[in-house]
């Protein structure tokens, strides 16, 4: 999966939006992890910040990075269920 998704990861290290870097930096990591759906609408929802305004950007990442939280742990408990399951 991570060898699949190599070119969106070096996509996003080379974007040049004003999305504020660690959020995209996030978005190849949960593309590593092998949660691709989450990743995207974390890259979007980056390219959609307005980086004038960095209260309110702060206050999208930390609601966006408890969603992501939230997605990734799903992710870990359905694979560690398998494999216990399995």
């Amino acid at each position: 999966m991570v060898r699949e998704n190599l070119p969106f990861v070096k996509s996003l290290e080379n974007e040049k939006t004003q999305a504020p870097p660690i959020l995209l930096e996030k978005a190849a990591f949960l593309l590593h992890l092998g949660v691709p759906r989450a990743a995207l609408v974390l890259y979007d929802w980056a390219c959609q910040c307005a980086p004038e305004d960095p209260a309110a950007v702060q206050g999208q990442v930390t609601a966006r990075r408890i969603a992501v939280d939230a997605e990734t742990t799903r992710y870990w408990k359905q694979i560690v269920g398998s494999r216990i399951a399995g």
